[in-house]
């Protein structure tokens, strides 16, 4: 095996003969670095990309909610609570009640998702850290009721924190009305003043109205039940385990869901668009692979003495293709180091300077490409290319290791 890899790395470096071999290998060296570079940067702003939405749903997403499978929502007795706040990973628990109202202030209208929530509901997340204009204080009180309603919304409506004469209004429709009760009795309706405005992804930003669970009850006419109960886990306790612990303790009667569940069509499009991204990738270094044989295919011309003397110094078959398998795969391994050494200067400098603008970025939550650099993307692809190298070498290695040692001298 070291004669092999002496005699493969010999052929790779020696200076040829012919122009054309440079030229081939140069060009199959170029493509698969800037291939490889290529590749680990798109999977790097991928993981970007998913640690922003992160860090963005994080500001309201628990490490885990529990749902009814079925029903209206969690009949709110305290016993499901004390169940949960008696595992030990638990560290805290807090109930949430959710639905739907219209939001009218100063002749406007507006169809809202509204979210009862309790004190503790903001210690589950950094919920605080999206708000403006106000301290977010969510108090429920004969004299005063305060919510905090999305920006999107604030922005849409034209709502001040400050407005205490005319301050906003909910109106729901409850789900239980009496039989023969009028449509105006029928309402359920209740003024509050903003305390604040979040902000942190527009699909929240748009729609959704944050209020004491106890307006949220009185609006909807839901005395003891809620949509979900969501909890924080203690430090180092993994989401996944415990939710595979919670579901089989709870029963198919609940729906136990990680954070990433509860978004998960966005986690999966992300995916989706990760893999999509590799394959087409990976298509360009076939083609920069394509390169590789040429190459290959023209150092097994002009070795074909070579060829015939070592097999007539008592060189098998094996060991002749071995030698082009191992110079194609030493062209693939030339493009890793180069490109994934490109790769980590230019991932490097995005993280830190951000360099790479987003065009009209000034609009976004992020101004310049989110970038994160992952020791998996780099194994992932350094794999990807020595198996593309390794089988484009495979044909030039066979046909070298097919020649005789009378025809290779006869040439």
């Amino acid at each position: 095996m070291r004669l092999t890899l002496r005699i493969a790395l010999r052929y790779f470096l020696a200076r040829r003969r012919r122009r054309a071999v440079h030229f081939i290998t140069g060009i199959a060296i170029t493509g698969i670095t800037l291939g490889t570079a290529a590749l680990i940067l798109v999977l790097s702003v991928f993981n970007g990309f998913q640690d922003l939405l992160e860090q963005m749903y994080g500001a309201i997403d628990a490490d885990i909610r529990i749902e009814m499978r079925e029903g209206k929502g969690i009949v709110d007795e305290g016993e499901l609570r004390k169940t949960l706040q008696a595992f030990p990973e638990v560290d805290l628990v807090a109930g949430t009640l959710e639905g739907k109202a219209a939001l009218r202030y100063q002749g406007n209208q507006r169809i809202v998702r509204i979210k009862g929530v309790e004190q503790d509901f903001f210690k589950l997340n950094q919920f605080r850290s999206a708000l403006s204009e106000g301290d977010g204080a969510l108090i429920w009180s004969d004299s005063i009721v305060t919510g905090i309603p999305g920006l999107g919304i604030a922005n849409y409506m034209g709502l001040r924190t400050d407005d205490f004469f005319n301050p906003p209004e909910l109106v729901v429709v409850p789900d239980k009305i009496k039989p023969g009760t009028s449509p105006e009795n029928a309402l359920r309706q209740m003024p509050f003043l903003p305390s604040a405005f979040f902000s942190f992804q527009k699909e929240y930003d748009d729609n959704w109205v944050i209020l004491p669970i106890e307006m949220t009850r009185y609006l909807m006419d839901y005395e003891n039940v809620l949509t979900a109960y969501e909890l924080r886990l203690k430090k180092g306790v993994s989401s996944d385990q415990f939710k595979a612990q919670l579901k089989v303790s709870l029963g198919e009667e609940y729906k136990v869901l990680s954070k990433f569940e509860v978004h998960e069509d966005i986690y999966r499009v992300m995916k989706n668009e990760k893999f999509a991204g590799y394959l087409i990738l990976t298509l360009m270094l076939i083609i920069a692979g394509a390169n590789i044989v040429g190459g290959l295919a023209v150092i097994v011309i002009e070795k074909q003495k070579d060829i015939s003397v070592l097999k007539a110094l008592g060189a098998t078959s094996k060991q002749i293709r071995n030698i082009f398998l191992v110079n194609g795969m030493l062209v693939g391994l030339t493009g890793i180091i180069v490109g994934g050494g490109l790769a980590f200067i230019l991932g490097y400098t995005q993280m830190e300077y951000g360099w790479m603008a987003i065009e009209g970025g000034e609009t976004f939550a992020v101004e310049s490409y989110p970038l994160r650099l992952k020791v998996l993307d780099f194994v992932t692809v350094s794999v990807t290319v020595m198996i593309l190298s390794l089988l484009a070498a495979v044909g030039p290695a066979i046909k070298a290791a097919g020649y005789t040692v009378v025809e290779g001298l006869r040439r």
